[in-house]
């Protein structure tokens, strides 16, 4: 025990130096902790120490004691006891003082990152646990302020529309342990809204039972402006580039040209004016060739000005660049122009980019706002120097189109070889032998000159199935006459063997006694043109196809939409019926029926319409007032024409109906306006609109140019414009027939009147002076009709077999619930009748006993047997026995013949069950009648 207690005592003393010397050095850095055992141990060791040496050399007697020798012994076994307890507070000392230099360095990292750190809980409610402190850049709070709250969590903060959006979408990534990136808005303590990224990963809490998210939140409210303002110039630059396509692609007058220019300019750049000005030839003054108003939507006037007046201003413009000022009243480059200009036309801000056409400045394109100040971008600058480009290459080009035909008139002067250049020649003898050729002859036929001089054209390079015909036009021209034959086309053979078409021009030639010589054959190969052109037919005719094809898929949609709805509603009414016939609800029974017999009629009228859709020339019409039709379209009118235009009316009010279908009279309303509106020039503008009856005798259609006679419903529009040319009276209601510019229309406005007009059976005449224009649109009263209402609800129909005979009636269609619907109906009313679904059975019926049957129904379009077939065969077997023909298009069946194979009526589908049971009803009398 002494021994090894001894042992301990040196390591533990060697130990304790060492600790000392390494703490006085700086080496070693305690904690407190550590601190207090080291002292602990050293006084324990000293004390130790102290009486050891008391034992065993002071006073050995006294520790003979068995108690003092176990103190001594205890105090000597504390030492290395307190010496492991003094590493092991040290270890932890170091280990905790690491932990915190992590945890300072992590919070550090934290601080500095760019987004918000957190940890929150998995549940609904996403409650935090932790939030960094950088939060408060992002909500103006504290993460103390934020956490202290009773439930905090960044939900509240949340944005209402995102709410619904997010949630989901971050309880399913906790689901799924999956890490998140979302985007959403979040409200700051200032209520204004900030975006920011959020990037979570869902963990398993450390004990496993439960869920927590750390995550990352990135403000992204910079990025997302900035995609904005991304967008926000994209759309520009896209109308900039859509603004410029469209004036590449403008074909017209300069003058047309240039107001194209200005309106997109001003309308481009949300300006208040836009204008193109050019300089005179000796450049002392500009003058403005269009200036367009976007507040006035017209193109306005303007005076030159005298370049003298402002030196300063067109100094800087030859210099060739933009002046962009947003201040132009006071700025240097611009103010010279203040006075003159700028005050009086309240320009506050302008854009102003020379034209220049080869190097040299020619004019200026001007663009100006009014009132606001107006900062230019560089997106700006740049879109008005590419429209001081096109206006450029506008007036180069209409210089070009100058050139152009000043040299077409020389073209038309010169010898008719100037016509030859760059196309095949051949110049043929008298004999039909090739005298001479050109290399582009040699090219498209392939042969070298000396292989094609000399030889007979008509025989070596003509196809043969040609050349009888060639010959004989080349024969019949040694007679003629004429110097030149107009050109023509035919087909040569090349070397290869293809045959090319060539278009032929020729001059032919004649000696000093007028004999035919020869002629001389100009070609231009238009084989691939040819092709291109029937290919371009072709196409044109399959595109055609695929619009009739997508008009009829469309109606056929649209029918079938409303069969659909109206197939519901009738069988839907038809169980309520049954149910109700069932409970013996008579009452309510009949309103359901009718409610049926409502629906049914609204399918017929669908039908009647898409027959009427069908056939050429026919309209839906309806009585109506011509004078409400002029009231409800006042207002869409007076829009149409502009404000500075008066509107006037001057309606009939004893004004009769008339039939006609309401779109199409406002469309006739619509292009007379919309013809007068162009007409007009003058400050005091206007047009009237008037109704009245007139009497007609004597008098011609404008358009049709038939005679006009009888009581007509008159409308007229008249207005007070510059009239119209009598060289065109005649040809107005031509198709693309008028006066407009190119773009401005295709002029098919009186076209499409004349077709709606004399759809309506009407006719038009136009009455037309140098300051006044009437064109009046006479509608015949005799054909007016009234359109039948239906009825409400259903009525039970009144008996109409009058005396106590009973028909025999013979139904025949193919249709059973159709033949089940009539012989149910006819046995209420007390008609015997019998029905077949096949058209050859009911001939066998009927041939075997044909006095069986008093009247005979049939439907017209069955398999095997047609209906007129059917009325042929039993008229041919009885004479005198009634044939009622039933059919939903009877505009398909022509009444003359019918009538003379036997028919003696005609029944409209979907048969009304009342006019099939009054038909009987007459059809019985009339023979009756007969009889006696």
């Amino acid at each position: 025990m002494n021994l090894l207690s001894s042992f301990m005592d040196v390591i533990a003393a060697a130990l304790l130096i060492a600790c000392l010397l390494l703490q006085r050095q700086g080496g070693l850095r305690l904690d407190r902790y550590s601190r207090y055992l080291l002292a602990w141990l050293l006084g324990i060791f000293l004390v130790s120490v102290l009486a050891s040496i008391y034992r065993r050399h002071v006073d050995p007697i006294l520790f003979d004691n068995a108690g003092m020798d176990l103190m001594v012994d205890s105090l000597e076994f504390l030492v290395p006891i307190f010496f492991l307890l003094f590493i092991i507070a040290y270890a932890q000392s170091r280990l905790t003082e690491k932990i915190v230099r992590k945890n300072r360095e992590y919070q550090a990292l934290i601080r500095n990152l760019p987004g918000v750190s957190y940890r929150s809980g998995g549940d609904r409610e996403a409650r935090l646990e932790h939030i960094s402190e950088n939060i408060s850049s992002l909500l103006g709070l504290s993460a103390e302020e934020i956490l202290q709250r009773k439930q905090p969590s960044l939900l509240e903060f949340l944005h209402p529309e995102d709410r619904d959006s997010i949630l989901p979408i971050y309880l399913e990534a906790v689901k799924e342990r999956k890490p998140f990136t979302l985007e959403y808005r979040l409200y700051n303590s200032a209520g204004d809204i900030v975006w920011v990224v959020d990037r979570g990963q869902p963990l398993e809490a450390p004990d496993g039972k439960g869920v927590y998210v750390d995550g990352i939140i990135l403000d992204s409210t910079r990025m997302v402006t900035a995609e904005q303002a991304l967008s926000e110039r994209e759309e520009r630059m896209q109308a900039q580039q859509s603004a410029l396509l469209a004036l590449s692609e403008f074909s017209g007058s300069l003058e047309t040209a240039m107001q194209q220019v200005t309106r997109q300019m001003a309308q481009t750049l949300g300006v208040s004016r836009a204008g193109v000005w050019l300089f005179s030839q000796d450049k002392s003054r500009i003058v403005c060739l269009d200036l367009y108003s976007t507040e006035e939507d017209s193109h306005l006037d303007e005076d030159e000005l005298l370049v003298a007046n402002y030196p300063g201003y067109f100094s800087f413009m030859e210099l060739g660049d933009v002046v962009a000022t947003s201040a132009a009243q006071s700025n240097e480059k611009t103010r010279e122009l203040t006075p003159g200009y700028l005050a009086p036309r309240d320009i506050v801000s302008i854009m102003d980019t020379p034209i220049k056409i080869d190097g040299e400045v020619r004019g200026i394109v001007c663009a100006e706002n009014k009132y606001e100040t107006r900062h230019w971008t560089i997106d700006e600058r740049n879109f008005a120097r590419s429209i001081s480009n096109v206006v450029s290459l506008l007036l180069e080009i209409s210089v070009n189109k100058q050139i152009e035909e000043d040299l077409r008139k020389e073209r038309d002067r010169a010898q008719s070889y100037l016509d030859t250049v760059n196309v095949m020649i051949v110049s043929v003898d008298s004999d039909g032998y090739v005298k001479l050729v050109n290399n582009r002859c040699c090219e498209l036929l392939g042969y070298a000159p000396e292989e094609i001089e000399g030889k007979h054209w008509f025989n070596n390079f003509v196809p043969e199935n040609e050349r009888a015909q060639l010959k004989e036009l080349f024969l019949e021209t040694e007679d003629s006459v004429n110097s030149v034959v107009s050109s023509f086309e035919n087909h040569v053979l090349t070397k290869d063997g293809r045959e090319l078409l060539i278009r032929w021009n020729n001059v032919y030639q004649y000696d000093d006694e007028g004999n035919f010589d020869s002629i001389l054959g100009a070609g231009e190969d238009i084989t691939e043109l040819t092709r291109q052109r029937e290919e371009k037919s072709r196409l044109q005719e399959e595109m055609q196809n695929v619009q009739r094809m997508h008009s009829i898929v469309q109606l056929t949609g649209g029918i079938a939409h409303d069969f659909n709805n109206m197939l519901t509603s009738i069988m839907g009414y038809a169980d309520l019926a049954q149910i109700a016939i069932k409970r013996n609800a008579e009452v309510e029974s009949d309103r359901y029926l009718g409610a049926i017999r409502a629906t049914s009629k609204k399918a017929g009228k669908l039908v009647s319409q898409l027959l009427d859709y069908s056939r050429e020339n026919v309209l839906s019409k309806e009585p109506m007032d011509l004078n409400e039709v002029i009231s409800d379209s006042q207002r869409m009118l007076q829009a149409m024409i502009s404000s500075s235009i008066q509107l006037v009316t001057e309606l009939d009010d004893e004004m009769p109906e008339v039939a006609a279908n309401k779109p199409q009279i406002q469309q006739v309303l619509m292009n007379l306006c919309q013809n007068a509106k162009e007409a007009l020039k003058s400050n005091d503008a206007s047009i009237w609109l008037k109704t009245g009856v007139k009497l007609m005798q004597h008098a011609r259609c404008d358009s049709c140019f038939q005679a006009i006679n009888g009581r007509y419903a008159c409308l007229e529009v008249v207005d007070n414009g510059i009239g119209i040319d009598p060289a065109i009276r005649k040809t107005i209601f031509d198709p693309f027939t008028g006066t407009k510019e190119l773009g401005e229309g295709a002029g098919l406005g009186l076209s499409a009147t004349h077709g709606i007009v004399h759809m309506h059976e009407g006719h038009i005449q136009v009455l037309s002076e140098e300051d006044r224009t009437c064109f009046r649109i006479l509608f015949p009263l005799e054909t007016s009709t009234e359109v039948e209402s239906e009825a409400s609800s259903s009525t039970e129909p009144a008996p109409v077999i009058v005396d106590n005979s009973k028909p025999r009636v013979l139904i025949v269609d193919d249709d059973e619930s159709v033949t089940r619907l009539m012989t149910n109906y006819l046995d209420r009313k007390g008609i015997d009748s019998h029905a077949i679904n096949n058209s050859e059975s009911a001939w066998d019926v009927f041939a075997q006993n044909s006095s069986a049957f008093d009247i005979v129904i049939t439907d017209q379009t069955m398999p095997n047997l047609s209906g007129l077939e059917l009325a042929r065969r039993i008229r041919d077997k009885r004479r005198d026995i009634p044939v009622v023909l039933c059919s939903g298009n009877n505009e398909m069946v022509d009444e003359a013949a019918a009538a003379e194979l036997g028919v003696s009526r005609f029944l409209d589908k979907p048969v009304r069950l009342e006019n099939l049971s009054s038909m009987i009803s007459e059809l019985t009398r009339s023979q009756q009648q007969s009889d006696s």
